[in-house]
């Protein structure tokens, strides 16, 4: 009996271990000074071969769109949206034929921001 709780015990945590989620998507952050009070922030996304990030464009019926938030400060208020290059599409059966916006390889989402401050701050934010 000692021997096989011991193997239901391993293999429980054996089958957490190996349910953790995988990140496919590696994110890397970058930004660049446009001007004195200006700076455009770079979010990269590149996906594992064979897996893709989706557009922040909402299809119907269609796949969470990828969403870019950022936390209020009074160091900084963004300008105008989130923008990101053409994406892909291609009708998807699993989504009902619905157009599905994708990148398949690296892409950058770029959003600009205008300082309010003298002082250095810190961008606080998720991506979903």
């Amino acid at each position: 009996m000692k021997r096989f709780l011991t193997a239901l015990i391993a293999t429980v945590v054996v089958s957490f271990a190996i349910a953790q989620p995988k990140n496919y998507v590696k994110w890397s952050f970058s930004q660049t000074k446009i001007s004195a009070d200006e700076i455009e922030l770079q979010f990269k996304a590149t996906p594992e071969r064979g897996w893709h990030v989706y557009s922040q464009i909402e299809t119907p019926d269609g796949p969470t769109p990828t969403s870019i938030e950022f936390v209020k400060s009074s160091d900084y208020e963004l300008v105008g949206k989130t923008i990101e290059p053409k994406p892909h599409e291609t009708m998807e059966p699993l989504f009902d034929s619905a157009i599905v916006r994708s990148f398949d390889g690296p892409v950058v989402f770029r959003q600009k921001i205008k300082v309010l401050t003298t002082k250095p701050f810190v961008i606080k934010g998720e991506i979903y």
